[in-house]
């Protein structure tokens, strides 16, 4: 089934995610897993690394933390229906294990003759036949080509086959499209209502460039991406991920702390690497870069009302440590 999890955003502009901040009652940890092997696409703007991410410790790293508050749990970095290790994982008793400890699991899907909608059901079947899994919820994103979205009848039917299948499941569902932030789709108007009077649902942006080691390319698109008025910017929810959240990510053996600039970010450098794998040097990391943050600001940053809110989302870290920018805001404050 699918759940109506996006109405209030379409309905009233903001998310029902968008809790006071001083009504929020735990502090949560969300783990981003990067163990999904192979992809079948090429999508505009993506800087997934598509093979050699599985690592063994990476599960065991996770339950070792013993989180007692972890936000749904994310699944990449490759589509889930389309890793050839996909039944692998969700077989692995520690995966199962884990998925007790979490409300839901969020997920990236695409849509082509590339992975079939049969083996796509396949993997739903398992999901459905396991205890575990049929009492999560799951959160899912549909990447898309933005411009066949809008003008393709043959790829929209593709999404409406991928979006009655989940409708047809016996498990939760939360289904919106994405597309990652790239200079391409900058200036295509109109997206966000088609998709909103089409599938009921959402475009998303992430920042999959982000994983890009070259941070003049990260500071190019950032810059492009500023200009578009998207009509959807989840920074305009200021409790969303911020003061009550840390997002970790998983990669290989190691753990690293996550920026947020429109979403999830992945850097995986030292500066972001957490060398003890316990919550206690997991705190004193985020603690350690959030006193940072505010000693070394550039005057942008200090003089504007959204600070207290990127320091949580580690953006001027990012901004000087990753771009080498002293003094650089990469959002569009206007649609804040």
């Amino acid at each position: 089934m699918i759940t109506s999890d996006w109405s209030d955003y379409l309905n009233i502009g903001t998310s029902s995610a968008n809790i006071d901040i001083s009504k929020h009652r735990s502090f949560k940890i969300q783990c981003i897993l990067d163990i999904l092997e192979g992809c079948k696409y090429h999508c505009p703007g993506c800087f997934v690394k598509k093979k050699h991410n599985y690592h063994d410790s990476a599960l065991d790293n996770v339950l070792s933390l013993n989180i007692d508050h972890m936000d749904d749990l994310v699944l990449g970095p490759t589509d889930f229906f389309g890793a050839d290790n996909i039944l692998q994982i969700l077989e692995d008793p520690r995966m199962i294990e884990l998925c007790r400890s979490v409300e839901g699991i969020q997920h990236n899907t695409s849509i082509d003759g590339d992975v079939t909608d049969d083996f796509v059901k396949d993997v739903i079947s398992y999901l459905e036949s396991n205890e575990v899994y049929t009492n999560l919820n799951y959160d899912v994103q549909i990447a898309v080509d933005v411009y066949k979205t809008l003008h393709d009848p043959e790829y929209q039917s593709l999404i409406d086959e991928r979006f009655d299948i989940f409708e047809k499941s016996s498990l939760k569902y939360e289904v919106s499209l994405l597309a990652n932030i790239d200079k391409s789709i900058v200036g295509i108007d109109n997206i966000q209502k088609f998709v909103s009077q089409r599938w009921n649902t959402v475009l998303e942006y992430v920042p999959s460039i982000m994983r890009s080691s070259k941070p003049e390319k990260i500071k190019s698109a950032l810059d492009a991406w500023k200009t578009y008025k998207t009509n959807y910017n989840i920074h305009t929810d200021n409790s969303h991920k911020s003061f009550n959240h840390i997002i970790l990510n998983f990669n290989k053996d190691k753990i690293y702390l996550a920026p947020f600039i429109y979403e999830n970010g992945a850097v995986y450098t030292e500066d972001y690497r957490v060398h003890t794998i316990t919550l206690d040097a997991v705190y004193s990391k985020y603690q350690e870069m959030v006193e940072w943050q505010y000693e070394n600001a550039g005057e942008t940053c200090k003089g504007c009302d959204y600070l207290s809110q990127c320091v949580t989302h580690l953006i001027p870290f990012f901004t000087t440590t990753t771009l080498n920018e002293r003094d650089y805001c990469p959002l569009n404050t206007d649609l804040l």
